[in-house]
């Protein structure tokens, strides 16, 4: 049982590294929106979207996170998804998840596939691209079905 909170006190204190540059979740999240995109949209199979599109995807739906508790809850899980990463990656990027944050007068995106466990993510528009664990899709998705919202898979 000590090793586990051994183990739980080193991840706690590896997180503020690890979120630099992808939120810091010790900073009050001012503003969040959750979103269900169309990762698989190709522009030129000859039906241009007509609606509203998030770092180049369609936007199925989305919903704006009120809560301040619910916004922490889905920053951790994605901080949590880049660092349980164990080197298992795909190729498809079919992004079907998306996040967009502001927090200390930053905008944070974050475009993710969990197909191929990957994740876009941008800083102020710049761009970095980086890996994720499955592990936020439930939490993701959650928020979502709460909402009323279903997520393309």
């Amino acid at each position: 049982m000590c090793r586990h909170l051994l183990v739980l006190t080193a991840v706690a204190s590896f997180f503020p590294i690890v979120a630099a540059g992808c939120g810091n979740s010790e900073k009050s999240i001012n503003a969040m929106t959750l979103y269900s995109l169309d990762g698989e949209y190709l522009p030129d199979e000859g039906k241009a979207w007509r609606g509203e599109m998030f770092h180049g995807y369609p936007v199925l739906a989305k919903t704006e996170i009120e809560s301040p508790s619910d916004r922490l809850e889905i920053l951790t899980a994605v901080k949590q998804g880049i660092a349980q990463f164990h080197d298992h990656e795909h190729t498809c990027f079919w992004p079907h998840h998306g996040v967009s944050l502001l927090q200390g007068g930053k905008r944070i995106d974050y475009v993710i596939c969990f197909h191929c466990l990957q994740l876009e993510q941008y800083v102020d528009g710049v761009d970095e691209h980086k890996s994720t664990s499955d592990s936020p899709a439930t939490v993701l998705n959650s928020h979502l079905a709460k909402a009323g919202i279903s997520v393309k898979n």
